[in-house]
């Protein structure tokens, strides 16, 4: 499958980068707006795979979104990405409100774990991993 390089625009609250390949949103406690970032291209179908990491506050994934001037600035459905088991669920923002929230069932099956990522970061996890299952590596060949 080709992959596209998008380009977005920018709106609303915050601030984005790309730091070692990773798309990164950030914005001051006091932004009372959240940054939101839209393509400039329309899309009848589409496949999106994407992992996320959120440490703290309230986000998603727009699609079938419209640029409004009043709310948060959009209208349409996003996926629920934030630190709660809310994670997944589908809201329509400028709409319906909770379309689907996850279900305990989904709740259970993918094990959310808010804490994970806050105890160690990637490259420790990583180490321990390898440690555990008794794997040699070398450091110099591992990161950037």
């Amino acid at each position: 499958m080709a992959k596209n390089i998008l380009i977005l625009t920018d709106f609303s609250g915050g601030t984005w980068d790309v730091k070692d390949g990773v798309l990164v949103g950030t914005s001051p406690k006091s932004e009372r707006r959240h940054g939101i970032l839209l393509s400039d291209r329309t899309f009848s179908d589409f496949i999106l795979t994407a992992k996320f990491r959120v440490i703290s506050g309230n986000s998603g994934l727009y699609f079938r979104a419209e640029r409004v001037p009043q709310g948060v600035g959009v209208h349409g459905f996003q996926v629920e990405v934030d630190t709660s088991q809310k994670t997944g669920g589908l809201y329509e923002t400028g709409g319906r409100g909770w379309v689907e929230k996850p279900t305990a069932e989904a709740i259970q099956q993918r094990r959310y774990q808010p804490e994970h990522h806050r105890k160690q970061t990637f490259q420790e996890e990583y180490r321990e991993f390898l440690q555990r299952h008794h794997v040699e590596f070398d450091e110099q060949y591992m990161w950037d």
